[in-house]
């Protein structure tokens, strides 16, 4: 069982993902195994005190890359309506 189980879907026991990043007339199907994700820049975090000095707030800026590239090009199939 998923830690996220209250939310989860499954499809012929396999998970499923809700995201809107796939067109609304189409299903993306991912082989996440062939899925890398990698850091593509050190993460920065800076205080912006000066900014926000004036309102007795203190700002934290974050700032992180990732990339992210498939091992092979058939890891992922979108299907769409004709």
């Amino acid at each position: 069982m998923n830690a996220y189980s209250a939310n989860s879907y499954e499809l012929f026991g396999l998970p499923v993902i809700i995201t809107s990043h796939v067109p609304a007339n189409a299903a993306a199907l991912v082989d996440f195994s062939h899925v890398v994700v990698a850091g593509d820049l050190d993460t920065q975090v800076t205080i912006l005190n000066e900014t926000f000095g004036d309102y007795d707030t203190v700002g934290i800026r974050v700032v992180c890359r990732y990339d992210v590239a498939l091992t092979q090009p058939h890891a992922v199939t979108l299907l769409t309506t004709a």
